[in-house]
């Protein structure tokens, strides 16, 4: 009954308690008569009483804790296996050495007593100097934590030329740009794919973009090669984290051709751009050297092109990667040779954006090379293609005419054979 008087449901009555686990049996088995061990064993086998009283410890010091054990020192740096009774001296006594401990361990039969505990506290210490001295001790310590700033401050460079080459390279977001300086509303500026490319500039930086580019091509190459193997942050292009794939895409932009076409289309934009700033009545280029700059170009940008356009990895990854490298490179051209041009920040934003015009009216009108796919998936980027769609689509542009256009029309290639890649 319960203690109100009441009785307990048939539920509770059924219930049971099952007995222990096997393994803690021995905690129930009491010595008393009416005990059916047997019975017990067959149900649930034999239990084994397991003693858990902690041992006794002397005031002599734990050493007596091993008396009679036997150690074998063969591995340590003795000589032989060793019976060791470390009851007999305590730990001050003399250490010989590992090879001495384990001689006199072969020699006495079984006593070295605390001869051998000091060795083998000896052969310890001696270990772990030898493991400092293999890793550098702190100094090895200090080496790993300096590589892993060296890693976080190239991570964080990485980052950043990234967040430059968005903005001034890297299809939608090169087209946005902010109101005014100061203001986070920001506007979208597409590419125009008619018009002059002329950039007049004030008169205060006339002066200094009289001279033509003067850049020779080993200074082009060496400074390419430069931005590729410390700036570039192709990791962060591409969702690839396959070794083999990243260093193919960097021994791609190694090509001598690539080297060439970049001197080559900033000798071409700076006559295009900003040959209207010369003085009246200097020498210019003529139409037949400007064609030549095309072809050669055209060339040039073939010859890299048929290598690539046929695998999935060179239209996703490489072809953008050279264009981006190129663009890049040809900045630089410029902020070598014009430095105070390039200090004006509106004017170096105009001068990027015909960088940007001139790549897509020679080579890629679509801007397919402008664009990377691991960037393409994200909000903000489909957000601004949306936008960019929109504008084209009210200034008569639909998406429908732009794939019709794609259809029928000839490539850079041609056109510029035919005399309208200009």
């Amino acid at each position: 009954l319960r203690e109100d008087g009441s009785r307990p449901s048939a539920m509770a009555q059924a219930l049971k308690i099952v007995p222990p686990v096997r393994s803690r049996l021995g905690d129930l088995i009491v010595e008393e008569n009416d005990l059916d061990r047997e019975l017990l064993n067959q149900w649930y086998g034999q239990a084994t009483r397991i003693n858990v009283e902690p041992p006794e410890i002397t005031a002599k010091g734990s050493a007596d804790m091993f008396a009679g054990l036997e150690l074998d020192l063969s591995g340590i740096g003795g000589s032989g296996t060793a019976a060791a009774a470390m009851a007999s001296s305590g730990p001050g006594a003399p250490a010989d050495g590992p090879g001495g401990a384990g001689a006199a361990g072969a020699g006495m039969g079984g006593n070295i007593g605390g001869t051998t505990a000091t060795a083998l506290a000896a052969e310890l210490d001696r270990v772990k100097h030898a493991s400092k001295t293999t890793t550098g001790g702190r100094a090895g310590v200090g080496g790993k934590a300096e590589v892993a700033v060296l890693d976080a401050e190239t991570r964080d460079r990485h980052r950043q030329e990234l967040a430059e080459l968005k903005a001034k390279f890297i299809l939608p977001f090169a087209c946005e740009r902010l109101v005014k300086e100061g203001s986070e509303r920001t506007e979208l500026h597409p590419w125009p794919t008619e018009g002059p490319l002329d950039l007049e500039l004030p008169e205060s930086l006339k002066e200094e973009v009289c001279q033509p580019l003067r850049l020779s091509m080993d200074d082009v190459q060496r400074s390419t090669t430069k931005w590729i193997n410390e700036c570039l942050p192709l990791a962060y292009l591409t969702s690839k984290r396959e070794g083999d794939t990243l260093l193919e895409v960097r021994d791609s932009l190694m090509e001598s051709a690539l080297f060439q076409l970049t001197g080559l289309l900033a000798h071409l934009l700076y006559w295009l751009a900003l040959a209207i700033n010369r003085p009246p009545g200097e020498q210019s280029l003529t139409d037949g050297a400007l064609s030549a700059l095309f072809t050669s170009a055209h060339e040039l940008w073939s010859s890299l092109e048929r290598k690539y356009r046929d695998s999935a990895l060179g239209v996703s990854l490489v072809l953008p990667t050279m264009a981006l490298t190129m663009k890049r490179g040809i900045e630089r051209c410029f902020e070598v040779q014009y430095p105070n041009l390039i200090a004006t920040v509106d004017v170096h934003q105009k001068l990027i954006e015909r960088i940007n015009v001139l790549f897509l009216r020679l080579f890629d009108p679509d801007g397919t090379y402008a664009r990377f796919g691991k960037f393409d998936g994200t909000g903000k980027a489909i957000q601004l293609s949306r936008r960019l769609d929109m504008m084209a689509s009210g200034l008569g542009r639909t998406k429908a005419k732009r794939l019709c256009s794609r259809t029928h029309r000839s490539t850079p290639l041609v056109r510029a054979v035919l005399g309208g890649g200009r």
